[in-house]
């Protein structure tokens, strides 16, 4: 067992008193022998699984009958401090270039798959190209992840690419096809939608779809998806458009909150950053926790205060639910070793008090090292006052040259787990010890802290 290599340079950082302790469990690299599978580009972990996204993998679970770009998705399992691969699984009706395992979401016993460009209907027959799908599997009494349903959209269409973002909540699953085109109230071509599906006696069933009353062409809503309670949050990267639609700035980017009244989920606001502009690719990842949203902007130049620009150096922005229903800008993170094209934000996900954001392109600390984009990701914890602070930087032992750690990201309450662009995965818990007083731990389950700065 290694231990996680930590940066605590004071020229980077202004940490708290008390060291974070993320233990590096283990490394994973892609079982195949595939140097194109994209293993690790997207990743998910709940309770004692992890799922793992290969989407251009070509072999079945048998590693036979190979199929270019058809796709997999690799299952491991933790027994006691343990994680150990238990299982490979691929689509029922897979054919060449679906992308099985582009997005995965896990929620206790189910298991969401999203293959954006699977071309065949929930029976697994032909109906278009690139309409997209989703296979959903559920972990049986024998802890085997067991098939139970593939999902399409009621009127997917050629290239929708139904299944690019997916995400389990509860009894709901959000699925984005952010090249569907809308007809009504004009035709507009890749303005992309959100499909709500309810596990109703069983069955995962399409109750409704969100569409934006102002979006246009080629904005691609529903890069990514976030859900806590009775709120979802929805980013559009690729939007151009301000908080009248207007004034457009290409890829400035935009999120939507929408909120589930009595089932259906109505759309409450859009929030664009305070300081947005184009190229910001706000919205590219979103998460949400309580009171706050956390949302990355991987092509953001400016720093907190809205100057220094740097070109891809990359922000993550915060926004609090005032009380009344109305979110606002809190607050703009940015990563104190900036750097271009560090694309901080890339990937991001927010917990009661605490917070991560990838920084996938970040060069070593070690001026000597050749190697670079070997990337990091950034713990944040929440102080008293409300307010977000960079804590800790995570970089793997054995970090290399072009790795990209944070490409993908996922974590629950005591562990996390970290993909790369190098076919690579990483496990992580925290080393939680609880305590009373300032800066303290009170709770592992989820982190706690009482924070003193």
């Amino acid at each position: 067992m290694r231990k996680i290599f930590i940066i605590l340079s004071l020229n980077f950082f202004a940490f708290s008193s008390k060291a974070q302790s993320w233990n590096e469990l283990l490394k994973y690299s892609d079982p195949s022998s595939n140097e194109m599978s994209f293993y690790g580009r997207a990743v998910a972990i709940s309770d004692n699984y992890a799922a793992v996204g290969a989407y251009a993998e070509e072999e079945d679970e048998q590693g036979n009958n190979p199929l270019m770009e058809a796709g997999a998705v690799y299952i491991y399992k933790r027994t006691s401090s343990l994680w150990s691969p238990v299982q490979k699984l691929v689509g029922f009706d897979r054919t060449a270039g679906d992308y099985f395992g582009y997005a995965v979401s896990m929620n206790n016993t189910t298991l969401a798959i999203g293959a954006q460009y699977n071309d065949n209907d929930a029976d697994g027959n032909f109906k278009n190209n690139n309409i997209g799908a989703v296979y959903i599997y559920e972990l049986d009494s024998n802890d085997e992840w067991v098939f139970s349903q593939k999902i399409v959209a009621s009127d997917g269409e050629v290239g929708d690419i139904f299944g690019t973002a997916v995400f389990l909540h509860g009894n709901y699953l959000f699925v984005s096809s952010i090249y569907d085109d809308h007809t009504t109230p004009v035709s507009i071509s890749n303005a992309g939608s959100v499909y709500v599906f309810e596990k109703i006696n069983g069955v995962w069933t399409e109750i409704q779809k969100i569409i934006p009353s102002d979006l246009r062409a080629n904005d691609q809503f529903g890069t990514s998806i976030a859900a806590d309670g009775n709120f979802l949050v929805i980013g559009g990267s690729a939007i151009g458009t301000d908080l009248n639609n207007q004034d457009v700035l290409p890829s400035a980017g935009a999120s939507f909150i929408f909120e589930n009244q009595g089932g259906t989920w109505v759309q409450i606001q859009k929030i664009i950053a305070q300081d947005r502009e184009a190229g910001a690719f706000f919205g590219g990842s979103v998460s949400i926790k309580g009171d706050f949203i956390l949302i990355g902007a991987s092509g953001e130049k400016k720093d907190e205060i809205g100057a220094n620009p740097i070109d891809g150096a990359g922000a993550a922005y915060l926004f609090k639910n005032d009380g009344s229903g109305n979110w606002s800008q809190h607050q703009k993170l940015v990563s104190n070793a900036r750097a271009e094209f560090n694309q901080f934000g890339k990937k991001v996900q927010l917990d009661s008090t605490v917070g991560i954001s990838s920084n996938s392109f970040r060069n070593p600390v070690d001026t000597t090292s050749t190697d670079e984009n070997i990337g990091s990701i950034f713990l944040i914890k929440k102080n008293t006052s409300n307010n977000w602070n960079i804590v800790d930087e995570i970089i793997p032992s054995d970090s290399h040259d072009e790795q990209n750690f944070g490409t993908a990201l996922n974590f629950l309450d005591n562990q996390l787990i970290v993909g790369t662009n190098k076919r690579e995965i990483y496990i992580y818990d925290y080393l939680c010890n609880i305590a009373t007083g300032i800066d303290n731990i009170t709770s592992c389950s989820p982190i706690t802290w009482i924070d003193g700065i």
